[in-house]
């Protein structure tokens, strides 16, 4: 189905020979290739061969609701969703707790927020705070994207923030706690290099610019210029120049 001489297959080129496939078969269904991570993710729970857990470090999900999308099938294994789902609805109650504890630095949009949710937080007793992380889990909408946390309650971004992290910088839905910190170095860094490309155009140049402000911002938020990073390895000195 998929051998092709000399060039890289596209997706789309996938997708029509597998279209093709299920017509000669008179297979009366619409197949795409992205399926074949769920029909993997089936056979590795039906068979034994891993558990969702594990799905979730095979496929780099943030969190183990999207992995349970993957293995969803129509004989599901009632008493692994349970201990998924706890398992799950925990780290949740760990996340959330995280954000409210006073000395945890927190950047993005939705920051302002959570930091005047731990005033409250703070002078509550320890049953009380339990109840309310119960609550927050439960009524958040938590989305994991590898670079912030999204808690839009409708599409938001449609999913773009996934592939231009800067983008969710600048979101009023977003929330970037400590643990990204060393992603968005690595986010800073990749536009000071792009900065000195000269063959972007005007329009890519500008994008660069508005990242790097993006970026700038929420690394200040944890106490780093921006400018003040070392390069990647290997590579040369950056220009430490400021607009």
């Amino acid at each position: 189905l998929f051998v092709s001489y000399d060039v890289l297959m596209s997706e789309q080129q996938i997708n029509i020979r597998i279209s093709e496939f299920c017509d000669y078969s008179e297979i009366n269904y619409h197949c795409k290739s992205h399926q074949f991570l769920r029909t993997f993710a089936v056979l590795c729970v039906k068979t034994g061969l891993g558990d969702v857990r594990y799905l979730r470090e095979h496929y780099k999900h943030r969190l183990l609701d999207t992995s349970i999308l993957y293995a969803a099938n129509a004989r599901q294994d009632v008493e692994l969703y349970e201990e998924i789902n706890e398992v799950a609805t925990h780290l949740r109650h760990e996340i959330i707790e995280h954000w409210l504890e006073a000395d945890t630095s927190l950047s993005g949009g939705h920051a302002a927020y959570i930091e005047a949710q731990r005033v409250e937080y703070q002078g509550m007793t320890k049953k009380k705070r339990k109840d309310y992380i119960i609550g927050a889990a439960k009524n958040t909408h938590l989305r994991g994207t590898g670079h912030s946390w999204c808690l839009a309650e409708n599409m938001g971004c449609g999913g773009h923030g996934l592939y231009d992290a800067p983008r969710c910088g600048g979101c009023s839905k977003s929330l970037i706690d400590d643990s990204t910190i060393a992603i968005w170095k690595g986010i800073g860094r990749q536009q000071l290099e792009l900065r000195n490309v000269d063959d972007i155009g005007p329009g890519g140049k500008q994008k660069v610019e508005d990242n790097i402000l993006i970026v700038s911002g929420v690394l200040k938020d944890f106490g780093i210029d921006l400018l003040q990073l070392s390069p990647f390895p290997n590579e040369p000195e950056l220009k430490n120049e400021k607009k």
